[in-house]
Parts: C-alpha cells; sequence; structure tokens
C-alpha cells in the first residue's frame, strides 16, 4: 500500500466509534480528536489491557510504522505528537511534486540574479528556496537511520608535562610572633630529670 493512501478516508465497516460519539475515518481525524479528548475518554481506550488507537491503525489503516509509535505511547500528549508528525510527513510526500515545481522558479530567479527585484526581496526568496529543498530531498514520512561506520580516532602519544609541587606555607597572621620549634624531649632528658 502506498504511504499516501493512509491519509484516506477508511471503509464505512473500519471506522472508529470514540467513547464520547465521534467517528474516526481517517489519520488527521485521529490527531484532531487526541486534541481536544478528554483524559478519561483516552484511558478508556488506552490503558494496561487495551490501546484501542493502535489497533485501529495497525488493522484498519494499515499504517504499521505508524502503529508501531503509538504502540508504546502511553500518554495522550506523546501519541498527539507522534500522529501529527506522521500527518505532516505524509502530506509532505503527497505534495512533493508542487514543492519541486516552487523550488525550480525560486532558483530560477536567484540564478537568473533577478535584477528588478531589491536585495530584500532577494534575501527573501533565498530563505524559501532553502526552507523548500530539505522538504524535496525527503523520500520517505518514516524516520530512517542511516547505518554509519564510525571512525576509529587515531591514537596520539599523551604529552605530559612535569609539574614541581610547590611547597605551601601558610602565610603569617599580622602581629603574630614567629615560634621556634619545640625540641623533643629524648629518653636521657627524662632520666636526667628524675635524678
Amino acid at each position: 500500500m502506498s504511504e499516501v493512501m493512509y491519509l484516506s478516508d477508511v471503509p464505512e465497516e473500519n471506522k472508529f466509534y470514540v467513547q464520547n460519539g465521534n467517528i474516526l475515518r481517517n489519520l488527521e481525524d485521529l490527531a484532531h480528536e487526541l486534541s481536544s479528548m478528554h483524559d478519561d475518554t483516552f484511558r478508556h481506550h488506552v490503558n494496561d489491557e487495551r490501546n484501542d488507537f493502535y489497533a485501529w491503525v495497525n488493522h484498519c489503516i494499515q499504517d504499521k510504522y505508524l502503529a508501531n509509535k503509538i504502540g508504546a505511547r502511553y500518554y495522550k500528549g506523546d501519541m498527539y505528537k507522534t500522529v501529527v508528525r506522521r500527518v505532516n510527513g505524509l502530506k509532505g510526500l503527497y505534495h512533493k511534486p508542487k514543492l519541486k515545481q516552487i523550488h525550480k522558479k525560486l532558483t530560477n530567479i536567484v540564478s537568473s540574479g533577478g535584477s528588478s527585484l531589491t536585495s530584500r526581496k532577494k534575501a527573501t526568496i533565498k530563505r524559501k528556496v532553502t526552507k523548500v529543498a530539505p522538504t524535496i530531498k525527503r523520500k520517505t514520512a518514516s524516520v530512517t537511520k542511516k547505518s554509519t561506520k564510525r571512525k576509529v580516532a587515531k591514537k596520539r602519544p599523551i604529552k605530559r608535562k612535569l609539574v614541581k609541587k610547590a611547597v605551601k606555607t601558610k602565610p603569617l597572621k599580622k602581629n603574630a610572633v614567629k615560634r621556634e620549634p619545640v625540641k623533643r624531649k629524648t629518653a636521657k632528658m627524662k632520666t636526667a630529670r628524675k635524678k
């Protein structure tokens, strides 16, 4: 199934009936409903025992990527963000030819120099070109991780500096008198006193 088909309405028998009486026909309806759904209604459909939205997306819409993403979400806000990202990604795929046409027109204007345009308008057009270009390069709406090999860092010898430890001396207090070191009494001195 083409990814663009995920945005279309499901057949009549596959509609999702929410506890509050609303009916979901497609992913955009799901995103809209999640944004305004009461927490109790959400907990009715998503709890420890079941995840009705996961089941509906997986079996009726057949979007396995989104189903796996929302299957791990148990908070309404997280699920809403995930569904909105997916819908926006699918819309980006759907309108891809239109984006290519816009990009082509904008690059023609910039490359021709646009002599009749002011410098402010040229800067605005260049910004638009840079915004449109990344969306054209995207191949799928799903996020794919590239497998890249990590470069091993070259081992360099560590240069260690020899640091001489400075002897720390405590500064003398003001008006302090220097004292001479006290001589320790030896055993001979002790015996001499006793006599």
